[in-house]
């Protein structure tokens, strides 16, 4: 008999590469696991992942991962600058208990 050892993925093949289902939930989650200490997610924006994907709501559905937001920085110029961001502010998720 032979045993089949689960092959890691990154999360880019997570993301991309599999069906959308448990097994892709399970490798999204350890793939943010095991990479660098504060990675995130940007999602959104074009040509990034949606937060209407089906595996992503239902994450953050269950508090597994959290949306955050930065940027944004108002610009103190005065009027008619004075409401408008200096910078773009973008959306990203990380896995909860993360900073």
């Amino acid at each position: 008999m032979s045993s089949k050892k689960a092959k890691l993925v990154n999360i880019q093949e997570a993301f991309w590469l599999m069906p959308h289902g448990p097994a892709r939930r399970c490798a999204i989650i350890e793939a943010m696991k095991l990479a660098k200490e504060n990675d995130k997610i940007y999602v959104n924006c074009k040509w990034q992942l949606s937060t209407q994907d089906p595996d992503l709501k239902y994450l953050l559905k269950k508090g597994i991962l959290v949306q955050r937001r930065e940027g944004g920085i108002r610009n103190t110029g005065g009027y008619p600058f004075s409401w408008k961001n200096s910078s773009k502010r973008q959306s990203y998720l990380v896995l909860t208990g993360s900073k």
